[in-house]
């Protein structure tokens, strides 16, 4: 019975370790992929166009689906030469590697109600 306590002790330490480790993993990953979509809106012509010039880029969130482990979408705020805006960022996958698309630019008022999507892209 005494033996018990230490080995579930331990086993709960070594799990909760690994626990940390991969969410610093992930930390970091999410990290480098915000810069990759950073440089990928500093370098949009759509974005570019729209703002007149960029001065600035700065992330303002990344949205993540339920069971997921990396997002699915980065919204940036862009600070231009004429305007400022919002710029909202699909990733995908597929490939392995990160892909990038400009799912929309805009403003985007709070939602109505709850269960909106507040960065919902209308087309």
């Amino acid at each position: 019975m005494n033996v018990v306590k230490p080995i579930a002790l331990f086993l709960l330490v070594s799990l909760s370790g690994c626990w940390i480790n991969s969410n610093k993993s992930h930390n970091k990953i999410i990290e480098m992929e915000q810069q990759q979509a950073m440089e990928f809106i500093k370098r949009n012509e759509n974005v570019i166009r729209e703002v007149g010039g960029i001065k600035d880029v700065s992330p303002h969130l990344f949205r993540m689906r339920h069971r997921e482990a990396l997002p699915f979408m980065y919204v940036f705020s862009v600070y231009g030469v004429k305007t400022s805006t919002s710029a909202v960022v699909n990733v995908s996958r597929s490939s392995g590697n990160a892909q990038f698309t400009l799912a929309c630019l805009g403003d985007f008022p709070p939602p109505q109600d709850a269960f909106q999507d507040r960065y919902e892209c209308k087309h």
